[in-house]
């Protein structure tokens, strides 16, 4: 399969556009002559992949790279015994990570930039899955945005590009299809460089609600960033479809359902902070198939209630867990979709990335959130605001115990120790070290005659918009 041009070219033309954002500004050109007006386009029409993220795959897991002290954080799905796609979808995360970090470091703005990849399911069935993989890019002030699809038929053990898709005889078909749209709807359109991508590289691929073909280029590659992502569909006849097309269509249109979500279950009894000396134990990132499940029974044993502050993707992949979180008597907060900082996003972005995770923690538990924890604690007047719409109070912590940079119990418990009446304990269930930590912390607190209880129980009344570090 034909590999697309590097991702370092996508980054440095955005960097370029930031320059240029502050180069001297051009000569004021005279207003044309009614005759020289260009005519306006037709406006594009909205054109977007059909989504199958209520979909429980099984032996799916998530592999999440990154920490809190760097804007790097990468979340990839993997299946168990998939390896040609397992592979492949690290090789995505892997490239988009490497030439971006590098191009940053490049430019001396390694500080400023940021790095963000997530994941979303297409399709679903037994015979074939597919992936879009999103890589948010910022090399600095501004953000642009690089999606793939990764399609794997595990009947015949490869990987698909839509040319897989269609068969021979109806690409010259396609190809016109979207280069006719192409010209139609998009300002100074690279057609050559359209034409060369669908005839030996490998645009994004899906399917639309009603069945049409999907194909998006990526931004800056047939056109000027302000184009954005031009995305097109195309009606390809049953007979036009490969074996592969018909299951990868059937798989996006009638994908494996979601086990029905369970009744809400009962709100546990709850602590009146005012009378008891609380404070509150807070899990980030998760939940994780490989950690939180033996948090879960530590915190069961030691008759702990705790919130989880999950990503959507995790979320998505992990329901069965998520629903053991509910009904133990933990709370749910929602920490985003994918863990980007949520004050670089155009507020539509950022209020995707709460919402996709509130509704994915919803369909799992009965329950939908109203805490939300912005990733890396980054939070501006335009958050709070975007908070206070969707009804989340934003709760930050008072104590961080770092366990995502010592990885250390004893530091760990060292830090959770120096809690106050009212605190907010930060620690993460991806981390084995954490969870080794648990118990030695939820000693250390109880020895000073601490109730630990969850971030609801502390601090009582909450109002949607506002920030909470803890109840002092």
């Amino acid at each position: 399969m034909s590999v697309r041009r590097p991702l370092f070219v996508f980054a440095a033309a955005l960097s370029l556009l930031l320059t240029a954002c502050v180069a001297e500004p051009a000569s004021v050109s005279p207003t044309p002559l009614a005759s020289e007006t260009v005519a306006a386009l037709p406006e594009r029409p909205t054109v977007e992949f059909r989504s199958a993220d209520s979909v429980s795959i099984p032996g799916l897991r998530t592999v999440t790279d990154g920490d809190n002290g760097s804007l790097v954080y990468t979340v990839i799905p993997q299946i168990e015994g998939y390896d040609r796609l397992n592979e492949r979808l690290r090789d995505v995360r892997e490239q988009d990570t490497r030439d971006v970090v590098d191009t940053i470091s490049a430019g001396g703005a390694a500080s400023r930039g940021s790095v963000n990849v997530s994941w979303r399911t297409l399709g679903s069935a037994p015979r074939i899955v597919g992936f879009l993989i999103s890589s948010i890019v910022s090399p600095g002030a501004s953000t642009a945005v690089r999606e793939r699809s990764v399609w794997y038929d595990a009947a015949e053990d490869r990987l698909l590009g839509w040319r897989d898709l269609v068969r021979p005889e109806a690409h010259d078909a396609v190809i016109d299809d979207v280069l006719a749209q192409l010209r139609r709807y998009v300002t100074q359109p690279d057609v050559a460089s359209a034409q060369d991508i669908l005839r030996s590289g490998d645009p994004a691929v899906g399917f639309t609600a009603t069945g049409d073909l999907v194909l998006q280029f990526d931004e800056y590659d047939v056109a000027a960033g302000a184009e954005g992502a031009p995305a097109f569909a195309v009606s390809v006849p049953e007979s036009s479809l490969t074996g592969s097309g018909k299951a990868a269509r059937e798989a996006t249109l009638r994908p494996q359902p979601l086990e029905a979500a369970p009744e809400p279950p009962p709100v546990p009894e709850r602590v009146d902070c005012r009378i008891a000396k609380c404070v509150a134990l807070t899990f980030d990132d998760g939940p994780s198939g490989r950690t939180t499940p033996r948090l879960l029974d530590l915190l069961e044993r030691e008759d702990v209630r705790a919130t989880f502050f999950v990503l959507g993707t995790q979320a998505q992949a992990y329901p069965k867990i998520l629903r053991r979180i509910a009904a133990d008597g933990h709370e749910i907060g929602n920490h985003s979709w994918s863990h980007p900082d949520l004050t670089r996003l155009d507020p539509e972005d950022a209020l995707s990335q709460m919402r996709r995770t509130s509704r994915a923690i919803e369909k799992a538990t009965g329950r939908a959130p109203d805490l939300l924890r912005p990733p890396y604690g980054a939070r501006d007047k335009k958050l709070d605001a975007l908070a206070r719409e969707d009804g989340y109070a934003e709760v930050l912590w008072s104590i961080d115990t770092r366990d995502w940079e010592n990885h250390s119990p004893k530091k760990i418990i060292a830090a959770a120790k120096k809690a106050k009446r009212g605190a907010i304990i930060l620690m993460h269930d991806i981390h084995a070290d954490t969870v080794d930590a648990v118990p030695g912390v939820i000693a250390a607190l109880r020895k000073k005659g601490f109730t630990l209880v969850t971030v609801s129980d502390l601090l009582g009344t909450t109002h949607a918009g506002k920030r909470y570090y803890g109840r002092y």
